[in-house]
């Protein structure tokens, strides 16, 4: 929002002299001045409304950070556990290679022995 365009200030309103007239004061006079200070109040309370908006908005958006923040801190949680479960299962990665290779081995000779004639099931 722009600049508040106030046209007086507390000194001048305070300080404010009519001149005298035959009935008292002015009447147009004291009338245009009244209307100068209802004029600096309706902006001031447009102002103060539109600043308390902004002050809303801003306190929206401040707890809208904080969940954020709280989401971002469970989520990093969440991706640590997963980087320690990847990590598990490159180590068992190797040993299941090996395992299989283990079977592969185990399965030729247990098909040389049939060849041979003996029974690997029977073998102690």
């Amino acid at each position: 929002m722009e600049d508040l365009d106030l046209k007086l200030s507390a000194k001048e309103i305070n300080s404010k002299e009519f001149q005298a007239t035959d009935g008292g004061y002015d009447a147009l006079q004291v009338d245009k001045y009244l209307d100068l200070v209802v004029n600096d109040y309706i902006a001031f309370e447009q102002y103060s409304n539109h600043m308390r908006k902004i002050i809303e908005q801003y306190e929206e958006l401040k707890k809208t950070c904080e969940r954020y923040k709280n989401k971002l801190s469970e989520v990093e949680y969440q991706k640590a556990l997963l980087q320690e479960e990847l990590d598990v299962l490159k180590q068992n990665e190797g040993l299941t290679s090996s395992n299989i290779e283990l079977l592969q081995r185990i399965s030729v000779l247990e098909h040389a022995l049939y060849n041979l004639g003996k029974d690997p099931s029977k073998i102690k």
